[in-house]
């Protein structure tokens, strides 16, 4: 029986400290130019630029010279661009901590072709004029329904 006591005496004191710590106030901490506050020791975000997504390479050039002229966002050039078979992204030069922000973010918006399943005529047409080159071919399968 007395073992239960001092386990629940052990069990009372351990609830004791944790509502304790969790009121004691916030610490900031500076640890290699990286601030840290003590509740759960995660690194505080210096504030950043929102994100803007856009859809076509013409709207990222407007971007990106309104920006560099303008100096919106306060960067620091190079901007970096990063290019993949269907994206793009705008990232500043290196920072202090040697970390980039994204600060811009292109993806076409890509028309879905769905070959192997019916679909209705009118679709049919819309994908045939958006997804392929024009040809002869083309305008007579157009004409043709």
């Amino acid at each position: 029986m007395e073992r239960n006591e001092n386990a629940t005496v052990e069990f009372v004191e351990k609830i004791s400290e944790l509502v304790k710590a969790e009121n004691e106030p916030f610490h900031v901490e500076n640890v290699l130019g990286k601030t840290f506050v003590n509740k759960r020791w995660y690194e505080v975000e210096k504030n950043k630029p929102e994100i803007m997504k856009l859809h076509s390479l013409k709207s990222l050039v407007d971007f990106v010279k309104t920006t560099v002229e303008n100096n919106n966002c306060n960067l620091t050039l190079p901007l970096v661009i990063e290019a993949s078979y269907t994206t793009m992204l705008v990232h500043t030069s290196l920072a202090d901590d040697s970390s980039r922000v994204t600060i811009a973010t292109v993806e076409p918006i890509k028309p879905d072709i769905n070959f192997g399943r019916f679909i209705d005529i009118h679709n049919f047409i819309i994908q045939l004029q958006t997804c392929f080159a024009d040809t002869e071919n083309k305008k007579n399968v157009i004409r043709y329904n």
